[in-house]
């Protein structure tokens, strides 16, 4: 007999990385074992560069619904498991406690949570260092959970440093396939993209700041961002005027948000793939990058390590090492055939173990096995 699986988490807009997550889930999960339902637990008014964790009258409110929708649904059915999200900030994991707890209480269901994060930001946090409360709750949440489903082995001991006990796991994500295979580096245009949240913390400077160097040896590179722009007034116009001072206007172009076709249209006409950040989990633009066959180029943060090798499918480098990021691109540029032999492996490399179908059965198998 097939057993029941409800799915409690946020769907697009906007377009987080574990939103985009639950929503391939939906879509292509294909299960003889579980039937899967769904609880839509969105914030809509959320714009999409907001980060959790914060107290606001629309999260309070976000979050009341979501166990008033839980607590109207739960009597309906007999879920024989749960997968919902962990926060990685306390009042985010307050909220998914609540949720968590509630579940326990209430029903003999398994309950799974998705960690789509590459560190716990709550055991960073002087809360969590200085009060023995605060360790107390978010403690006897992490017990109250069945399995932790990180996406790769390196997050796995951020929780054991906080109880050996806990059953945590990790399955690498995946996305569905583009059927794109037609990469060939061209011989007079390099394009270079960059998709993420233009701020710091995703490399966004570093990538600026070695633009003129990279230019300077190669006129024929092209630098597309992709993403949201989040800074001041102030360093809008500092941006600007590096641009002008170092002639890269016509090497350079912001493209702001792209979703769907437009994205797609990018990822295409791309070359490189870049991506270095200083924090990650498992980036789902590296998995997008993969997909279209992109020699990739990401610092050595998160779960990237486990999924990029050097010269294999791209190259990683140290987290601010803008001298590495210069010449692995110009490398790339200048050397077709490896270009190109990255390109073979990462396409064959996603068809083989990151592809929407891949993931679902990955995390099935998980799931079924929680203790």
């Amino acid at each position: 007999m097939r057993k029941n699986l409800l799915l409690i988490g946020s769907f697009p807009p906007p377009y987080h990385g574990a939103n985009i997550d639950n929503e391939n889930i939906v879509q292509n999960w294909n299960s003889k074992i579980l039937n899967l339902h769904t609880l839509d637990i969105s914030n809509k008014n959320k714009r999409f560069w907001e980060f959790g964790g914060k107290i606001t009258f629309g999260n309070i409110f976000t979050a009341l619904k979501a166990w008033f929708k839980l607590l109207i649904l739960l009597p309906k059915w007999e879920f024989d498991y749960v997968l919902c999200h962990l926060s990685q900030r306390f009042l985010g994991l307050l909220k998914d406690g609540l949720i968590i707890i509630t579940i326990k209480l209430f029903t003999n269901s398994k309950v799974n949570c998705r960690f789509p994060a590459g560190y716990f930001i709550v055991t960073k946090s002087k809360l969590y260092k200085n009060n023995a409360i605060c360790r107390y709750i978010v403690k006897y949440i992490l017990t109250s959970i069945d399995q932790i489903i990180t996406e790769g082995d390196c997050v796995n001991k951020e929780f054991f440093n906080i109880d050996s006990t806990l059953n945590v796991n990790s399955v690498h994500i995946g996305i569905p396939d583009h059927s794109y295979s037609g990469y060939k580096i061209p011989n007079d245009r390099i394009e270079v993209l960059y998709i993420a949240n233009h701020c710091k913390m995703k490399g966004f400077w570093d990538v600026i700041f070695s633009t003129p160097k990279i230019v300077e040896s190669n006129p024929n590179i092209f630098f597309n961002f992709v993403g949201y722009l989040r800074f001041d007034k102030h360093e809008l116009r500092k941006i600007d005027k590096f641009i002008i001072k170092n002639n890269l206007s016509n090497n350079i172009i912001f493209h702001g948000i792209k979703i769907n076709e437009e994205k797609d249209f990018l990822f295409k006409n791309a070359t490189i793939q870049i991506l270095p950040s200083y924090l990650e989990g498992m980036p789902t633009s590296i998995m997008e990058g993969l997909s279209y066959g992109l020699p990739i180029i990401a610092s050595k943060v998160g779960v990237i390590p486990e999924v990029i090798k050097n010269g294999e499918n791209g190259f990683l480098i140290d987290p601010g090492d803008r001298d590495g990021l210069v010449k692995n691109i110009l490398e790339l540029a200048k050397n077709r055939e490896l270009a190109n032999q990255i390109s073979k492996n990462n396409r064959n490399y996603f068809l083989q173990y990151f592809t929407i179908e891949k993931f679902c059965q990955r995390l099935e198998k998980v799931i079924i096995a929680s203790k």
